[in-house]
């Protein structure tokens, strides 16, 4: 079934009512010694995704988003790609996307090759199988946050990422906080100006499991400051905590302006030729549906017809 995008305090039945937000939650998010409520949340606040990244002020993670010529690019091909996913399902919003996918896909290994790819997924028919409409928003997300590991390794130091770009360990914490720094470029969709506040420290559980500090992972800040030069799963509303800067209404006031300024008109309510390019890539097929000019950098060049004949094309881009 295509994922639901309104928001829940329990998606799917497995998150426990909020008595259990003050501990970690070693089922769903397994290596992660946050509280659950640290982890549902910190998406929304700046503050908080600085300390997670080792960044001294919260304009640090303003400027990834709008400055950084790294990670800037997979931020605005990120929310196309939401946009695409949107599209695919047919929903009136982009599909949530659930931590419990991630942690459930990012070690399996068949997934790997695909996620060191040039290209996000894409729904296949092939004899493997591997991307599907149950699996392809976790997939995809996962694609993203191996770009973010491999183009800014000093903010995910845990991961191991070959010499010639190739991620070959990815370390739950790096997993986490990537997939948040996603979740919050839904909050910044447009430049404003902003007023640096400091980092705040996290949210860690003190069980068992946890005594004191003990096993705490330690970022060092990056020795040059970035400013220099994550449906995104809500599971949670925050609402007026000041802990948090943004509250799930404001997150989905933000989807609706990135509908409206990023995805480009088009009469026949398919996507037109800029935005496939932009993020597919090539596709070189017949000139009915796959000209040269059309998905250039959201799938990438296929060679194999086989893969790319009308009923293929019509279930991926939910065409009649």
């Amino acid at each position: 079934m295509p994922p639901n995008a309104e928001p829940s305090d329990n998606p799917r039945d497995q998150e426990a009512p909020s008595d259990r937000t003050e501990v970690c939650n070693q089922h769903n998010y397994p290596g992660i010694g946050y509280t659950n409520r640290c982890v549902l949340n910190i998406q929304k606040s700046d503050a908080f995704l600085a300390s997670c990244l080792g960044l001294k002020w919260t304009t640090d993670v303003y400027a990834l988003y709008h400055e950084d010529p790294v990670t800037k690019p997979q931020f605005d091909k990120w929310l196309k790609y939401r946009a695409y996913l949107k599209k695919l399902f047919n929903l009136a919003r982009p599909p949530n996307i659930h931590g419990i996918d991630l942690f459930k896909h990012y070690q399996d290994p068949q997934f790997k090759p695909l996620l060191n790819n040039i290209y996000p997924a894409r729904v296949e028919k092939t004899s493997e199988n591997l991307v599907n409409r149950t699996n392809i928003v976790s997939l995809g997300t996962l694609w993203y946050i191996y770009q973010l590991v491999k183009g800014k390794r000093d903010l995910f130091p845990r991961s191991r990422v070959t010499d010639t770009g190739t991620v070959t360990e990815l370390d739950p914490y790096d997993l986490l906080h990537a997939w948040k720094l996603l979740s919050g470029k839904m909050y910044h969709q447009k430049q404003r100006n902003v007023q640096p506040k400091k980092a705040q420290e996290l949210e860690w559980c003190t069980c068992k499991l946890h005594p004191a500090n003990e096993g705490r992972p330690v970022v060092k800040s990056p020795d040059s400051g970035v400013s220099g030069a994550e449906s995104v799963r809500d599971e949670t509303d925050v609402g007026t905590d000041t802990n948090y800067g943004y509250t799930t209404e404001e997150m989905y006031e933000a989807d609706d302006e990135v509908e409206s300024s990023q995805e480009p008109p088009s009469e026949d309510e398919t996507w037109n030729e800029m935005t496939d390019v932009e993020i597919f890539g090539t596709v070189e097929q017949g000139e009915d549906l796959w000209n040269e000019e059309e998905n250039r950098e959201l799938f990438g060049t296929d060679e194999e017809s086989d893969l790319w004949d009308e009923k293929a094309n019509n279930e991926l881009f939910d065409m009649t």
